[in-house]
């Protein structure tokens, strides 16, 4: 009886170790696949022309093919799709069409063939191979770096276009024209096409987060503006800069009203991108963030064929706007807390400004006794139309109140601001600021940015003259440098429809760190 137990005991352990099945448990599998055995060879010459000619690929484990349509590039491409089956370790891919004589063929297979357990795919995976005698075998090497930062940039696919090819197909994301090459950067951020032929081509450097082999907005973006000329073993002399893009939004307008005195409120489903364009016929109009405002110089029926229109994306016919309640004049925001400026006052109303009555502001020094300040000038500001800016002798360390009377601010429509309101903030004492000396010898722009990302100054260069930031808060900041290569008088950002490179920029790799009451001086990028 005992020997029948441990012989049972000793099978069942047996059967159980015989079972096939994935591992669960034990260490995160990081390897992508590797490939042990490939027929014909890589680099392979005469191989047959005839349809259900075979790639067969054997592989360290147990691996799947996913989205192979999709992923798999063929140049030159083939008219029908590449079929696969899969017996244990080993793919094989049968094309199911003539091939074309004497001629180098390359199959990138992207992210098709992945690991069974964590998905990991197969790193640039590639096969090369000629009907005829002779392989195209000339290359092209290059890096990319990120725009700011010089940093290294790896997993970064690198397409590769014929020239003939135009930029407007390239950019338009409903052809999804697909490159002819495809390679990815390795962790130093360089990048190797091979088996290429003879000829001229373009060139992007991508992220490509959803791997369909063209660019969409929100991925990072990098062009290389001048055509490659292929003739050998070539390689680009500067790096291709890569710059992240934002989502490309949908446009169109999400609600919209009108007041009776022709105000009209726009909420926008995003804001407006550069190059956006917006008609609004013979009114005026203002963009705040998502908000579009709408309005007339003077007072005007809306007529059926009014409309506004967002780049060709979203068209709004005014006369089927629905109304509102008339909008009062109110202040939505003015300074408070402590401010750095000792001269200026900025004022946001609730509706386009167009007359103010200086006699009707007053501005005071608060102390044990208020101290009335003369106001230098009031006006409206040329770039935002619901703002005023007020112009005093402030004072360091004071305390500031300022006095909107009834009557002291007429806004379109010729609604009158009509309830005083008073708004008081301070500002700060010179010893709790400190200032900042820059010796760069560039042109273009240099901004300071504060530790939460934001631009708080921005400086147009002079070669071989110095920058200064005074009157800064205390913390840690850092120094971005934009260049102005074309002398357009900005920054140009990556552009894919105009083919644009990003214009050179740098970012300090360290911060720096402002105190109170001390004057710094650095040199950078001299």
């Amino acid at each position: 009886m005992v020997r029948f137990i441990t012989s049972y005991l000793a099978m069942m352990i047996l059967l159980s170790c015989a079972q096939v099945g994935t591992p669960s448990g034990g260490a995160y599998d990081v390897d992508p696949p590797k490939i042990i055995s490939i027929y014909p060879e890589l680099g392979a010459t005469g191989v047959s022309i005839n349809e259900g000619g075979t790639i067969i690929v054997t592989f360290d484990e147990y691996v799947k093919v996913r989205d192979l349509n999709t992923q798999l590039l063929v140049s030159p491409p083939l008219l029908k799709p590449v079929e696969w089956s899969m017996r244990g370790k080993t793919v094989t891919f049968t094309w199911t069409e003539n091939l074309k004589e004497n001629t180098t063929y390359v199959f990138q297979f992207g992210d098709a063939i992945i690991d069974v357990r964590e998905g990991n795919p197969a790193e640039n995976f590639l096969h090369a191979f000629s009907t005829g005698t002779v392989l195209d075998t000339l290359s092209l090497k290059g890096t990319v770096q990120d725009v700011f930062t010089s940093e290294a940039k790896s997993d970064v696919r690198i397409f590769m276009y014929e020239e003939s090819v135009s930029i407007d197909s390239i950019s338009d994301s409903f052809l999804h024209i697909k490159p002819k090459f495809v390679t990815t950067t390795n962790s130093l951020g360089e990048f190797d096409l091979e088996y290429l032929p003879r000829g001229n081509y373009r060139i992007i450097a991508v992220s490509d987060d959803d791997r369909d082999y063209a660019w969409s907005g929100g991925e990072a973006l990098g062009i290389l503006q001048d055509v490659v000329e292929i003739s050998g073993a070539d390689s680009i002399s500067s790096p291709i800069r890569l710059q992240e893009t934002p989502p490309s939004p949908l446009k169109y307008f999400v609600k919209q009203s009108i007041d009776s005195l022709g105000l009209i409120e726009i909420e926008l489903s995003s804001e407006l991108e550069k190059g956006d364009t917006l008609y609004v016929g013979e009114r005026r109009s203002f963009i705040d963030g998502t908000t579009l405002w709408v309005w007339s110089e003077k007072e005007r029926e809306i007529s059926d064929e009014e409309f506004i229109i967002w780049s060709g994306a979203d068209t709004l016919n005014l006369s089927e706007v629905g109304y509102v309640a008339t909008k009062s004049v109110e202040v939505i925001s003015a300074p408070e807390g402590q401010q750095i400026s000792t001269t200026l006052a900025s004022i946001k109303f609730s509706r386009p400004i167009y007359k103010l009555h200086e006699n009707l502001f007053e501005l005071s020094r608060l102390d044990t006794i208020a101290e009335s300040i003369e106001i230098d000038s009031i006006w409206v500001d040329q770039t935002s139309p619901f703002s005023i800016q007020l112009k005093g002798n402030f004072g360091r360390g004071e305390v500031l109140s300022l006095l909107l009377l009834p009557g002291s601010v007429e806004g379109q429509g010729g609604v009158v601001f009509k309830d005083s309101t008073e708004i008081k903030w301070s500002t700060f004492h010179k010893n709790e600021l400190g200032e900042l000396k820059v010796i760069i010898d560039r042109t273009g722009w240099l901004e300071l940015i504060s530790p939460n990302g934001e631009v708080v100054r921005k400086e147009k260069l002079n070669k071989g003259e110095s920058v200064y930031f005074k009157n800064i808060t205390p913390g840690s900041y850092e120094l971005k440098w934009t260049g102005d290569e074309n002398e357009n008088g900005y920054w140009d950002e990556v552009d894919l429809k105009k083919w644009q490179a990003p214009e050179e920029a740098i970012l300090m790799p360290s911060k720096i760190k402002i105190k109170a009451d001390w004057s710094h001086e650095i040199k950078w990028l001299n």
